[in-house]
């Protein structure tokens, strides 16, 4: 994959404070001496299922406003295509969190792969928004980890599906039963 560059990379504010998601909890690392590109695959992993949801919780920088945004190469071809995009947000305070729901696709394949993260400043002097994965902006950092797509575990789309949930009329606790 690209290894994206900076000229100006951080010194402006323009930084990723935070990366949560699941497994992955990587916080407060941000700040105006850092590398527009910090490599964290073998420091930060997590497992995530196919098919299931998650939610990645990116922290800005201390700049406004800069666009942040998230892939993940699901197809392990070291490109992050436009269908591998989990989303992308701009941030209106210093050191705001905000969320990024997304679901694995339930047909990807099995094993270790890698979620990009980018903060940048977009300048409108040329620079592509919405944001590119591997494009050298003037200002930002970029942050590679690492991932690992496992089966779905426990329930599956079927048994959800069947899933029965009521009240159990002596002691009111919730009773869950799977028909079928």
């Amino acid at each position: 994959g690209c290894v994206p560059t900076s000229v100006s990379g951080t010194t402006g504010g323009d930084f990723i404070d935070g990366v949560e998601l699941a497994g992955i909890s990587n916080t407060a690392t941000g700040g105006i001496t850092g590398a527009s590109y910090n490599d964290y695959t073998d420091q930060f992993s997590t497992n995530l299922e196919r098919g299931a949801d998650y939610d990645l919780t990116i922290t800005s920088g201390n700049f406004v406003s800069d666009h942040y945004a998230a892939w993940i190469d699901y197809d392990r071809n070291d490109v992050f295509d436009t269908d591998e995009k989990l989303g992308e947000f701009f941030n209106t305070d210093f050191f705001e969190s905000q969320v990024i729901g997304f679901t694995v696709p339930a047909g990807t394949s099995l094993g270790a792969t890698v979620m990009r993260v980018r903060g940048v400043y977009n300048t409108d002097t040329g620079e592509p928004s919405p944001t590119d994965p591997c494009f050298a902006y003037q200002y930002g950092e970029t942050e590679d980890y690492g991932i690992n797509i496992v089966a779905l575990t426990g329930m599956d789309e079927q048994d959800l599906a069947l899933l029965q949930v009521y009240p159990n009329p002596t002691n009111g606790l919730l009773n869950v039963m799977i028909e079928g």
